[in-house]
């Protein structure tokens, strides 16, 4: 310590400052998010008109999209399922977490008579719950046997396969490969002059002349049946005829008679 001076020996060496905690981000992305995207009126089999809610599933991972449009009635049957259904394996703790969990979510009641203001105040509190259960759904916290049923419970009610925990990847266009299949297909026409337009024209008289001969060498019955009907007919015709003029005839002899 001699080769250094006094003042640099007596100095207190500097701590380490500890590093800033980073807080976890807020924004995680979800699998699959939840979208309302507006309100349907449809004529059905029971009511003249039934409003229905349309949500969007858009899933960000597969890129990929599903539109559901469900009634508030549907809703409230498949909160109802999902309940029903985590009560009956409430025999394990964390189904019935889970249970709780849902039945906590608010959920809009019912009205009757459904007022306007009634229907678009259920449509925000119906995308949070169908987004709680969702997200329920990918991080499933019960126990096995009640996962595959609750699965195939919120399945059936978005109307789509949902594959939960699978990654697909995402279809690539080959717009190259698309393009040459198009101009392979298509024929390009080059303008063709008035003489060649006549001679198409002649081309074209002489196909139908050549194909109505065909058509008639092929279904001769038509031709048969007119030559039988008048082979039929000739006869009667024929006797008609001599009956006219023996009638005549006899006309003319009875004015004859009178005049004499």
């Amino acid at each position: 310590m001699r080769f250094f001076p006094s003042w640099l020996s007596l100095a207190s060496p500097r701590k380490p400052q500890p590093e800033p905690k980073v807080a976890p981000t807020a924004t995680i992305l979800e699998s699959i998010v939840v979208n309302f995207a507006g309100l349907v009126i449809v004529s059905g089999a029971t009511e003249t008109r039934q409003v229905r809610y349309t949500m969007e599933l858009i899933n960000v991972e597969a890129r990929a999209k599903v539109q559901c449009s469900k009634r508030f009635s549907q809703f409230l049957a498949f909160r109802t399922a999902l309940l029903a259904q985590l009560k009956a394996a409430c025999g394990c703790r964390r189904c019935a977490a889970v249970r709780n969990e849902l039945k906590a979510v608010p959920f809009p009641s019912r009205h009757w008579p459904a007022r306007l203001r009634h229907i678009n105040d259920r449509a925000l509190p119906l995308e949070a719950f169908l987004q709680r259960v969702l997200d329920v759904a990918l991080e499933y916290t019960g126990c096995s046997r009640s996962k595959q049923e609750f699965h195939d419970v919120t399945s059936q009610f978005v109307g789509a396969p949902m594959s939960f925990k699978r990654r697909s990847r995402p279809t690539v266009l080959d717009f190259r490969a698309s393009l040459r299949s198009i101009l392979a297909a298509t024929e390009i026409e080059a303008p063709s002059s008035p003489s060649k337009q006549s001679s198409d024209e002649s081309i074209k008289l002489d196909c139908l002349v050549s194909d109505s001969k065909e058509a008639a060498a092929v279904s001769p019955q038509r031709a048969l049946k007119e030559a039988i009907s008048y082979n039929t007919m000739a006869p009667m015709i024929r006797e008609a005829a001599l009956e006219e003029d023996d009638a005549k005839v006899v006309s003319c002899e009875n004015r004859e008679r009178e005049e004499a």
